[in-house]
């Protein structure tokens, strides 16, 4: 059963460069409650995202973005509550070169409260100041942290490891006016597989359930007035509620699933689950917890009232209050070809806001410190080109070619599809685009693998693993999309994952010929596949690194601004060849 929401907040202006502040005045009233604003999955956006059916609609960007959150703070007449539900980090190029530091600026600006990690916090490893710490630079932007950073999953591995950063906790108590508010996190347990594996050295993801079965317990002794879990884990509502409804039927799969499997004195205790990872926006009550997700790149927010309980034990979400808000707006960024409109008066969804001027001096400023020119123009296009992370691609072919570009001899190329990060617009190819779509520091490595390898990659990647296809050069595959198939340990890890369903068809090619189970090939992966990525951690076993190439990045932008003039889907997609084909399979392998 599902129940619309009542939408109420009206459109205000934004009162755009004043932090709020906890404090009361004498003449101000005391609070009746606690406004929370929240938001998953920011992933270091600068720019607005122009719709790509409806090229006159823009969702966020910074300026907007912060102005919007300021309008929701100066709206509320009691105390704001901002939470953010990790990956906070790796996106736009001019924040990812300052490693995690940009985005900490913005969020110690904007008055964040509290944060957990998302797997991408681990992603930029060392720093310059902390030697050979593998969580260098992230432990660099928790000391710089002007807001809670918690964590009750993410341990240390053992008494050697260098985890966790003193400022780390496994929850804590906010005060917003007379309220105290607790707050506690966990993070996936599949980072290790979304991650470079050097990056995670020393730490351990323990199962996100049994954390919050320890750490509950705990909070509930200090007695808080409400509770709330923020969980960037796996797990989606089925059937998904409509947007801006909250669903009553659901129920929910993976770790999700596994946190409301918990016994209910545990569960029951969890108040809101500000859940992220997935990108997908739903809302779901059971009576006793609340659970939201928004989506990514600041294109969302989620705005509660919290009020005083009945009996004056605590607070409550008041449910007329729960609404989506989409940033949705007419497009003020012109990228390269123009900077920005500064429009004072701006529709942002149901509000009228001002874009917010540190947002503009923020984005240019990050801009001027790259160490190349962001406007430098490396190709042009003659379409749209869109990524696919469920078949092949016009975006997808076009990478695999530039990495195997780099080695002659190769017999082809392997890639994940959920690398792949942004559509390329139509028009100039600046090196930004370039660098947003490909923004991991991941480096090619030719690798001489076994046949065998090759297919139980393949058999991986098709079989319905939530991080995408794989994307090919020099290879063809046929799978079969859902296949009702038994599971196996296809990544020979030791365990049997819901994912681990063969749907991979018979006869995958190699040049035009079968591949050779017994052979041996000459293939161009990731460094990140390579080490283990998305969950190819027991596949190559009996293979060796023949030449580590550059960075996959920096080949990409040689191999475009080699080609002669503009390209479109025609150019980089054969409809005689295909590369991947989604049907239904003879015979699987």
């Amino acid at each position: 059963m599902k129940k619309a929401l009542l939408l109420s907040l009206t459109a205000i202006c934004c009162l755009s460069c004043t932090k709020n502040s906890d404090i009361q005045t004498a003449a101000t009233p005391a609070p009746t409650g606690v406004e929370l604003v929240m938001w998953n999955d920011y992933h270091s956006t600068l720019y607005e995202s122009v719709q790509k059916d409806a090229p006159d609609i823009a969702d966020g960007g910074l300026p907007v973005w912060m102005a919007t959150v300021e309008s929701l703070k100066a709206a509320s007449a009691d105390p704001v509550l901002l939470i953010d539900a990790g990956d906070m980090f790796q996106g736009a190029t001019p924040l990812n070169e300052t490693k995690g530091q940009g985005m900490v600026e913005i969020m110690n600006t904007i008055g964040l409260d509290v944060t957990t990690f998302g797997n991408h916090e681990f992603d930029y490893g060392k720093s310059e100041t902390r030697g050979d710490d593998p969580q260098g630079a992230l432990k660099d932007a928790i000391a710089a942290s002007q807001f809670s950073w918690v964590s009750a999953n993410v341990i240390p591995l053992d008494e050697y490891s260098s985890w966790p950063p003193k400022e780390l906790k496994p929850y804590t108590i906010i005060q917003k006016g007379p309220y105290r508010i607790a707050v506690t996190g966990v993070t996936t347990v599949e980072t290790p597989v979304a991650t470079s594996a050097q990056n995670i050295s020393g730490i351990h993801f323990e199962n996100v359930a049994d954390s919050l079965m320890r750490v509950i317990p705990q909070i509930e002794a200090e007695n808080p007035d409400f509770t709330i879990v923020l969980a960037h884990v796996t797990g989606e509502p089925t059937p998904m509620p409509e947007f801006n409804t909250v669903s009553t039927d659901a129920t929910f799969d993976h770790e999700i699933g596994e946190i409301l499997a918990m016994p209910a004195e545990i569960r029951d205790k969890i108040d809101l689950l500000v859940t992220g990872h997935l990108h997908i926006s739903f809302l779901y009550d059971n009576g006793k917890t609340l659970i939201t997700q928004g989506k990514s790149g600041g294109r969302e927010l989620t705005t509660l009232r919290l009020v005083p309980k009945a009996d004056g034990k605590g607070l409550e979400i008041d449910k007329k209050t729960v609404q989506k808000i989409n940033l949705t707006h007419a497009p003020i960024y012109k990228g390269c070809a123009g900077g920005y409109d500064h429009p004072e008066n701006l529709k942002v969804g149901a509000l009228t806001v001002t874009p917010d001027a540190r947002g503009y001096e923020m984005t240019s400023r990050f801009e001027s410190g790259m160490r190349e020119n962001l406007c430098d123009v490396m190709a042009c296009t003659t379409e749209p080109l869109f990524r696919n992370n469920e078949g092949e691609s016009g975006v997808g072919n076009l990478v695999t070619d530039a990495t195997r570009s780099q080695f002659p001899e190769s017999d082809g190329a392997l890639l994940n599809a959920g690398g792949l990060r942004i559509d390329w617009p139509k028009g100039n190819l600046y090196r930004e685009l370039i660098s947003a779509m490909m923004p991991f520091d991941n480096y090619a490595y030719l690798v001489d693998m076994s046949g065998q390898e090759i297919i139980d990659v393949l058999r991986i990647m098709s079989s319905g693993h939530h991080h995408g296809v794989l994307q090919v050069s020099g290879i063809s595959y046929k799978f079969q999309r859902d296949c009702n198939r038994p599971t196996e340990d296809i990544n020979h890890d030791g365990n049997t994952e819901y994912w681990e369903k063969s749907c991979l068809c018979s006869g995958p090619t190699i040049n035009g010929k079968p591949i050779d189970p017994k052979g041996r090939y000459k293939i161009v992966v990731s460094d990140f596949l390579y080490n283990g990525g998305d969950s190819l951690g027991g596949i190559f076993q009996t293979s060796s690194i023949i030449e580590k190439g550059p960075l996959i990045k920096q080949t990409i932008m040689q191999y475009i601004s080699s080609k002669e003039g503009c390209f479109g889907n025609a150019d980089l997609i054969d409809p005689e060849a295909p590369r991947i084909t989604v049907g239904t399979c003879d015979a699987f392998l």
